[in-house]
């Protein structure tokens, strides 16, 4: 027979007390442990939820410009979506860090026309700097800059031939009136008037731009947009809560640098593009290719013609053939200072053949230098009747500037927010074309959001979840994302 053994115990009053205040303090650190972890998990997922709606970019906005918008009206739904977790009634009861999301919302976000377009001006410089060394860049600005005030310098005022041109008129007439003590000599220097080279460049400048400088006026592109429903002429939507930074010049080369490596020109025309000459909108800024293009090959002939008559007023052998056929128009008895009118003119005619034989070796890919040498001068002053005759280009020199180069050049005359807007426009009314409906104005590439996150106490209440539907705590997490 088994014997049973019984033993008796007994605890005190002070004992429970201890044991619960003991039990209260290790549950109290739990509960102070899950919710420092609790915080934690509502900012990385808050994090994270911002990230993925960023995720949702528009693709051929990236694939065609590298540049990154998401849509505005999407992105307050997708972060919820993303920071919900794959909330699920199941999970009650098994685990100790659930949180709900109470309510998501964007305090602030910026759009990429925001700034007078200095926001897209950022998210250029953004990408670019991952793409051009600082040296480069710097390099790049002051060469730019060198040329920008060579032509700002120019002295030049563009009369030169019409001065000439009414001296030489002002003699013929005081000729007339002496008719019939009119020498042989003087009727060689009406002879010689009638093949005025300042005639043959006045008549060159009448006619209309594109023709004497492209060869085959047939081949170009005729696209053209509407262009008060562009980014630069109607009314933006405008972000909240907005803040811009300011623009630098490193942010303006960059610009630079991107606008010549993704948007096409006359030289290298885009197929599937709403303009078929991008850059050359963003410098003229009229509604068709062709005018655009008329709008630079005016500047290029002034830059050229700058640039050439500061080479011809160096060259004195050339100053000097200039000096003799302004004498043999205006006769040896006229006055030295008509015949100085004269010769200026002549040398203003003769720059400005010259860059017209430089645009034409431009738009056919050749490269010219800035300020001209003998050895790279093609035109020579008794030819100068010919440039409008037969479509001759001046010589190519191998250190010389490109056409896109030029291009760059003109872009500096061009301020940020022209510049900015203008590349939205064309971008723009590109992806309209190809990939359906697309307003930059809508894009966000910055913003700032709260999410209000429930959870319900666990050690502190000795419920399980499940029991606690009351989620009455509550943790508030604040992110600011952008794609720069």
């Amino acid at each position: 027979m088994r014997e049973i053994i019984t033993q008796k115990g007994s605890i005190t009053v002070f004992s429970i007390l201890a044991l619960s205040l003991v039990l209260g303090c290790i549950l109290t650190l739990l509960e102070g442990s899950r919710m420092y972890e609790l915080h934690r998990i509502a900012r990385l997922r808050t994090e994270a939820a911002v990230e993925a709606a960023f995720a949702n970019y528009n693709t051929p906005l990236w694939e065609t410009y590298h540049l990154l918008g998401c849509n505005q009206e999407e992105m307050q739904s997708l972060i919820a979506t993303s920071a919900n977790g794959g909330y699920s009634e199941y999970q009650f009861g098994t685990n100790l860090l659930l949180l709900e999301l109470k309510k998501a919302e964007i305090q602030g976000y910026t759009l990429l026309t925001d700034g007078e377009g200095k926001a897209y001006i950022k998210a250029v410089a953004g990408y670019m700097n991952k793409n051009i060394l600082y040296e480069t860049a710097k390099t790049i600005y002051n060469q730019y800059e060198a040329i920008k005030s060579l032509m700002d310098s120019d002295s030049s005022n563009g009369t030169e031939i019409d001065e000439a041109l009414e001296s030489l008129k002002e003699l013929e007439d005081a000729s007339k009136k002496n008719a019939k003590g009119m020498s042989q000599e003087t009727s060689k220097k009406t002879d010689n008037t009638n093949k005025n080279p300042l005639e043959s460049m006045k008549r060159l400048q009448k006619t209309q731009v594109l023709e004497f400088v492209i060869e085959d006026t047939g081949k170009l592109s005729e696209s053209q947009f509407d262009l008060p429903k562009a980014v630069s002429k109607r009314e933006l939507q405008t972000g909240e809560n907005i803040v811009v930074e300011e623009i630098d010049w490193l942010d303006r080369v960059l610009l630079q640098q991107y606008l010549l490596t993704y948007l096409s020109n006359y030289t290298n025309p885009g197929e599937e593009r709403g303009l078929s000459y991008e850059l050359e909108y963003l410098i003229g800024g009229k509604d068709n290719d062709i005018e655009n293009l008329r709008t630079v090959v005016n500047y290029l002939l002034l830059i050229r013609e700058a640039a050439n008559l500061i080479y011809l007023f160096s060259d004195m052998e050339k100053v000097q053939q200039a000096q003799l056929l302004a004498t043999a128009l205006a006769g040896i008895t006229a006055n030295p200072a008509i015949i100085e009118v004269v010769k200026i003119g002549l040398l203003a005619a003769w720059a400005y053949g010259e860059s017209v034989l430089d645009v034409r070796a431009l738009l056919i890919g050749n490269k010219i230098p800035l300020i001209k040498s003998k050895d790279t001068w093609t035109l020579a002053l008794e030819n100068i009747g010919s440039v409008s005759e037969e479509y001759m280009v001046a010589k190519e020199s191998r250190h010389g500037i490109s056409y896109s180069a030029y291009l760059g050049i003109l872009l500096l005359f061009k301020t940020d927010r022209e510049l900015a807007y203008r590349s939205m426009d064309v971008q723009e009314i590109t992806l309209q074309k190809t990939a359906g409906s697309l307003r930059m104005d809508q894009l966000v590439v910055n913003l700032k959001a709260e999410l209000v996150y429930e959870y319900a106490p666990v050690f502190r209440s000795l419920k399980s979840i499940e029991a606690t539907r009351n989620w009455d705590y509550q943790i508030l997490a604040t992110t600011e994302y952008g794609y720069n």
